[in-house]
């Protein structure tokens, strides 16, 4: 499967979620992000190995859970979307070790 593919699949398959079902899979997406961030310090420390990568993933967090929040406000005025926010996502994979994957996976 081409990276494309995957995208088409993914925004696919996230179009046809219900309410419920977008939220639910946006916080996984968050849980997952959460994880892979690990990868930026050492854990049991305070050390950071790799401190820009953890700012990326912070950002990417506070965008992707402030876009949450107006899923669970049922907010139709945000600027945000699937689409967007995958888009957004995928343009973070340039920058992060997370994968297309991780986004899929969080679909199940």
């Amino acid at each position: 499967m081409t990276k494309e593919e995957a995208i088409q699949i993914l925004k696919k398959q996230l179009a046809s979620l219900d309410d419920a079902q977008r939220r639910c899979y946006w916080s996984r997406v968050a849980h997952a992000l959460t994880i892979d961030a690990r990868g930026s310090y050492r854990v049991g420390t305070d050390d950071l190995d790799h401190p820009k990568m953890l700012r990326c993933y912070n950002e990417l967090q506070h965008r992707l859970l402030s876009y949450l929040y107006d899923l669970c406000r049922e907010d139709k005025t945000t600027s945000w979307t699937d689409e967007v926010m995958v888009d957004y996502l995928l343009a973070a994979l340039e920058l992060l070790p997370f994968t297309l994957r991780t986004l899929l996976k969080s679909l199940k």
